[in-house]
């Protein structure tokens, strides 16, 4: 098991993978997001592009479902 940021992930890939959104607010997650010129969190697309079979990611609903991609992840109800 290797615990570490999403920083030093770029690069690697692990078969699972496991987010946790550790905010408590809105407002935290907006100040932890990388956006992009094109409008994607680099930090989030990274993380989520690490995992070779499972990807789990935790987190309130209420505080990362203002997150356009997260949202439409959870309107395809996989969760």
């Amino acid at each position: 098991m290797t615990i570490d940021t999403v920083e030093r992930f770029q690069g690697s890939e692990r078969d699972v993978i496991l987010v946790s959104f550790a905010v408590k607010s809105p407002l935290q997650l907006r100040a932890i997001q990388s956006i992009n010129a094109e409008g994607v969190d680099r930090k989030l697309n990274v993380a989520m592009t690490r995992a070779k079979e499972h990807l789990v990611m935790v987190g309130v609903r209420e505080v990362v479902g203002g997150v356009v991609f997260i949202e439409k992840i959870l309107e395809l109800n996989i969760v």
